[in-house]
């Protein structure tokens, strides 16, 4: 998708709804075939003759530096184990993708992508996951058309250049991993066309946490939104309940995360369009909180809640999500019973409840879910 090789003959289509047909249509033609689906993602693998037949097609647009690489090179993967720095071909002026692997943290890798970065100026996908270098080169605000940056799984990197905020076409930032790193660059609201952001930080106070999500609400392209293992980030941007955009929305394992907001704050003029939440490992959540899903309780599909030990009961505006399709509770101790109105939930297919030893009974509007086609009951009496 950021290499722009996917088409679509209806105007105004999102990329990710274009991204999902492709993936479908291959899926049905057996060319992929589907190896796990989780809540948040999917994953695939192909045939060695369709992956034979896909590099028969580009030919020397995709190298491995392996070999010389002519200058028409579109698609790079680079291996510090197996090639050094002085290996990197000179002539990059057609690239557009570039996957290095660095399992080892050589010390040489910060170079090579400050020199990779002067010589293609047309980068479009820099994948730098697992990679432990302490610092991004500045020089990258020059990728004017980068759309895609891994930094995910990076252990050393602190923070991220200022300088980063120039690239305005980039639409993901994986950060996810990244466990030291402090904040995030202050002039990440001008990012005006990311939509997908991952993020694992050391995030300590309150006072900084706006330079975690400086007025997010001008993220306004953003549909997806991952906050994980951020052990001591204190509560969320305010901006966050204006992205009318945001379809998929993780907070995982923030142990001193506080989700709960005034009640003067929980207005929001605009529809959201929310579609997957998943809320796990937050201890201090005693209630979901309302804020997250206004505007988008008629727009939420799926649904996961876990590792919550202090939420006792399911809120009575849970019976609003009409839409809901899928909802997975896992390992609530304290959860005795399920919401009032279940019978509301006309849209739900599949209800999978783990682990909450509490639960000792169902409510009997539950028959009147028609649509329901799977039902999974584990570990709870």
């Amino acid at each position: 998708m950021a290499n722009g090789f996917l088409q679509s003959p209806y105007e105004n289509e999102e990329r990710e709804d274009i991204g999902n047909r492709y993936i479908q249509e291959l899926l049905s033609r057996s060319f992929f075939q589907q190896v796990e689906d989780t809540f948040l993602t999917s994953t695939f693998k192909m045939h060695d003759l369709v992956h034979d037949l896909a590099l028969s097609v580009v030919q020397n647009e995709v190298n491995s530096c392996n070999h010389y690489s002519t200058g028409n090179v579109r698609h790079l993967l680079f291996d510090l184990l197996k090639q050094d720095g002085l290996q990197l071909p000179n002539n990059l002026s057609c690239l557009q993708s570039l996957f290095l692997l660095d399992e080892e943290g050589k010390a040489d890798s910060e170079s090579l992508i400050a020199k990779v970065i002067s010589r293609s100026k047309h980068l479009r996908v820099l994948h730098l996951s697992g990679c432990s270098f302490e610092h991004l080169p500045n020089n990258i605000r020059y990728l004017k058309q980068l759309r895609y940056l891994n930094l995910a799984y990076n252990g050393n990197i602190k923070r991220l250049p200022n300088s980063i905020c120039n690239l305005q076409s980039l639409e993901i930032l994986d950060l996810g991993g990244c466990t030291r790193i402090e904040e995030l660059p202050k002039d990440i609201r001008y990012l005006i066309s990311l939509r997908k952001l991952m993020v694992t930080t050391k995030q300590t106070q309150c006072e900084n946490l706006e330079k975690l999500c400086e007025d997010i609400q001008n993220l306004t392209a953003l549909r997806e939104l991952y906050i994980e293992e951020c052990n001591n980030l204190v509560s969320l941007p305010q901006g966050l309940k204006y992205l009318t955009t945001l379809e998929n929305l993780a907070i995982v394992n923030c142990e001193k995360l506080d989700l709960t907001m005034e009640e003067l704050e929980l207005e929001r003029k605009e529809d959201g369009s929310l579609r997957k939440l998943w809320i796990g490992g937050v201890p201090k959540l005693e209630s979901l909180p309302q804020w997250i899903l206004l505007g988008s309780t008629k727009t939420l599909q799926h649904l996961y809640i876990g590792e919550l030990e202090n939420v006792s009961r399911l809120p009575t505006w849970f019976q609003d999500l009409t839409s809901l399709q899928s909802l997975y509770i896992k390992n609530c101790p304290k959860l005795s019973s399920l919401a009032e109105g279940m019978q509301h939930l006309t849209a739900l297919r599949s209800l999978k409840m783990d682990d909450c030893p509490k639960l000792s009974f169902l409510p009997e509007e539950m028959q009147h879910l028609t649509s329901l086609q799977s039902l999974e009951i584990d570990d709870c009496p």
